[in-house]
């Protein structure tokens, strides 16, 4: 037996609303699940912030550090530019 036309346009749009709903519930999910944070998140701050190092404190500090990690991203991009 096939579907109507109302039954098809509403099989559709629970099908949408299902995507709408789950797909954003996923991702976050996904990119806050512990694991991921231990992966990616912490293996990037440990890269900025070498042991004994502490993160900036004061607005002067964040800026530097923003400054020297632009410069390194300039050059590390240039290199590779050149090569």
């Amino acid at each position: 037996m096939a579907l109507s036309r109302v039954s098809r346009s509403n099989v559709m749009e629970l099908m949408r609303m299902t995507l709408y709903v789950f797909f954003p519930v996923g991702v976050f999910y996904y990119f806050n699940a512990p694991g991921y944070f231990d992966q990616k998140i912490e293996k990037k701050r440990v890269e900025i912030f070498p042991k004994g190092n502490k993160p900036p404190l004061t607005f002067e500090e964040s800026k530097k550090l923003q400054q020297e990690l632009r410069k390194k991203r300039r050059e590390a991009r240039h290199s590779t530019n050149i090569s």
